[in-house]
């Protein structure tokens, strides 16, 4: 009889909750690749210059959801560069970035990305015109970087820019210059956002630096090179069409203001209107520069209405845009008080000439900052400053190198003692194992043998009580044919008949599981299990149709489906099926039977709509002798052996068998044979 144990229901238990955090993990990681994925499909579109496209992509993601360092890290620097015409934010945005970084561990783990934040971060400081912050930044992103990489051309546009903002031109040309040759040598591979980095934009930057230094033949030669640069580009597909006017509107512009100072009114008139002309949505601030050189070039020339014209376009999109325009605000009072003298409006000339000077004195006064940095001398003391970070990092990791060595000899010697003394137990404790261990196999040998004995004696107890129960059964057969019998002789007869029955049908059913040679192999054959089942129901048809029952065959074709089984023990395990539903089952009732075959195993099963199986017996239904027994729907008498025999003769064969309550009723039984 099988021991039940308080609480074995728990594994069952555990193994749902496993699979409920099995199906979370596989649905969050899931979800945490999709994410990912977008933010790669974010930098794809950077790199192409579809930034409207991408901003839209980038503010459609919950940041609250992103849970990995490195998807944080680069959802905070995609912002911070989508959001660049908003300084203050993009500065927020890109600290948020560089915080992540405080763990060196993850730091070391992704130094690229590393660099993106600390040059992102730079930028965002030189927006907000915290130069020496930007200059930290910058150099302390190029410590990170060898001879050679690609990247290196992204800081000397950096250093450029700030040569520039200087009025050094002339380095800030040779900067913008090495910053293109060498992110030539990469092919344009490298992975920062273009709208600030592409290469081309070097060439044009140099060309500008030349004008501003008067070296106008130089700035012709830079301009064109960066023309050629933008068509190689476009051609290779490296930048879109968009992307292409954005540049060539810059191109234009500046071609225009080199032909103005060349004297050619109608060149410089027509690269303007050029610049005017091109088609670039949402970036109509770039057209600012060229009307407002149109306006100097009509006011010159006395075309006054053409002027007007073109400083009242540049006003409205300077309305527009004043975040991105409030630099060409200053510009634009200067035009219109030229227009004003040229037209010999006295009070408004002088009107917009005094308010051109506060402007420009404050413009001169937020810059001056700029002006005092000696960019060379701040490099030097800042690579300084690394260095020295570096020789005190370095000394601070000898320190704990050799703090760490004096307690791993601690550490080791403490387990040499604890070793030691542990092996003096273990010799000790094996000893009494080993004791322990022959008194346990003696005890099992024994076992075995009164558990041999024990079957022997339960097989001879089986077979002698057969014979004589047969007889007493077939005699008290014999005498319910007698008519001298009365009444009640006959019910004690036909009870000692019944009661017989029950008793050599038990006796049979014990002498089928076979006791005594549970160890014996099964010999098994290639057999056809829909001929099995099909003969097993047509065997069983007349005893459904004695309880108005019909047994269903719901296999479309007799086409045969093998499995190496023994066929006179899955003949019984499925004629025992079949039985037990026609028993349980009420009448009018179908049950149906099929054979499939899967990939990997073929599966028999048994349907029926009786009584089912009840909750508190889900657990023993297929123990020996189970408690389980309930009579059939028209009194049938169950002994609880018949599953107990058929798991048996199903693990024998490598099989499964299990059974499932029907939600309309009733229970279906199913066996797997592998293949």
């Amino acid at each position: 009889m099988k021991t039940r144990v308080l609480g074995s229901g728990f594994p069952r238990v555990a193994g749902i909750g496993l699979l409920f955090v099995w199906l979370f993990s596989a649905i969050e990681s899931k979800a945490q690749s999709a994410l990912a994925q977008k933010l790669e499909v974010i930098d794809s579109l950077v790199l192409t210059g579809e930034r409207k496209l991408a901003l839209k992509e980038h503010r459609s993601i919950d940041v609250k959801k992103l849970k990995a360092p490195e998807q944080k890290a680069k959802y905070y620097l995609q912002a911070s560069s989508l959001e660049q015409l908003d300084y203050e934010h993009a500065a927020e945005l890109a600290k948020e970035a560089v915080t992540i970084f405080d763990n060196t561990r993850f730091r070391k783990q992704n130094p690229d990305l590393y660099f993106k934040a600390l040059v992102i971060n730079g930028e965002a400081n030189y927006h907000r015109k915290n130069y020496l912050v930007a200059l930290n930044y910058f150099v302390e992103a190029k410590s990170l970087l060898k001879d050679g990489d690609c990247r290196n051309g992204v800081l000397f546009g950096k250093f450029a820019n700030i040569y520039f903002g200087q009025k050094n031109y002339e380095n800030a040309a040779k900067y913008y210059i090495k910053s293109y040759h060498t992110q030539l040598i990469c092919d344009g591979t490298s992975d920062i956002k273009p709208s600030y980095f592409f290469r081309g934009m070097a060439l044009n930057n140099a060309g500008f630096s030349y004008f501003k230094n008067g070296q106008l033949d130089s700035a012709t030669y830079y301009y064109n090179k960066f023309e050629e640069d933008i068509n190689d580009q476009l051609q290779k597909k490296k930048i879109t069409q968009g992307y292409a006017n954005i540049l060539r509107t810059i191109l234009y512009d500046n071609k225009g203001g080199l032909a103005l100072a060349h004297e050619d009114a109608g060149l410089a008139a027509s690269y303007l209107e050029k610049a005017i002309n091109m088609p670039v949505q949402g970036d109509d601030f770039l057209k600012v520069p060229p009307f407002l050189k149109l306006a100097k070039l009509y006011t010159q020339s006395g075309q006054i209405k053409d002027a007007e014209h073109a400083l009242k376009s540049s006003m409205a999109i300077i309305s527009r845009f004043k975040e991105q325009s409030q630099q060409y605000y200053p510009l634009w009072v200067k035009r219109k008080a030229e227009l004003f003298k040229k037209t010999k409006q006295a009070d408004s000339t002088l009107a917009y000439q005094e308010k051109y000077i506060v402007l420009h004195d404050s413009v001169d006064a937020a810059e001056h900052e700029l002006y005092s940095i000696d960019v060379a001398k701040e490099l030097e003391m800042i690579h300084q400053r690394f260095e020295l970070n570096q020789l005190r990092q370095d000394d601070k990791v000898r320190r704990m190198y050799v703090a760490g060595l004096i307690e791993f000899v601690l550490f080791i010697a403490i387990i040499f003692v604890l070793v030691y003394l542990h092996l003096r137990k273990t010799r000790k404790l094996h000893q009494e194992a080993v004791q322990q261990n022959e008194t346990i196999k003696t005890t099992i040998a024994d076992l075995e043998r009164a558990n041999k004995n024990y079957i022997r004696i339960m097989r001879v107890m089986a077979h002698d009580l057969r014979n004589p129960l047969s007889g007493m059964t077939g005699i008290a057969s014999a005498l319910l044919y007698e008519e001298e019998l009365d009444e009640e002789s006959k019910k004690l007869l036909k009870l000692i008949e019944t009661t017989g029955l029950h008793s050599i049908e038990m006796i049979n059913e014990l002498l089928k599981t076979g006791l005594g040679d549970e160890e014996a192999p099964v010999e098994t054959q290639e057999v056809d299990l829909v001929a099995l089942v099909y003969d097993s129901m047509e065997l069983l048809q007349f005893k459904a149709k004695e309880k108005q029952q019909n047994i269903v065959f719901d296999n479309k074709t007799l086409d045969p489906i093998f499995a190496q089984v023994n066929y006179e023990k899955i003949w019984r395990v499925v004629n025992n099926l079949i039985v037990n539903a026609i028993k349980f089952s009420y009448a009018n009732n179908d049950i149906h039977v099929g054979v499939t075959a899967y990939n990997v195993s073929t599966v028999v099963y048994v349907k029926d709509k009786g009584m089912g199986v009840p909750e508190q017996d889900k657990d023993s239904i297929f123990d020996m002798f189970t408690n389980a027994k309930r009579t059939g729907t028209n009194g049938e008498q169950a002994f609880g052996l018949g599953l107990s025999i058929s798991k048996k003769v199903m693990e024998k064969h490598q099989g499964k068998i299990w059974f499932e309550n029907n939600i309309e009723g009733g229970s279906t039984f199913f066996l797997e044979f592998p293949k």
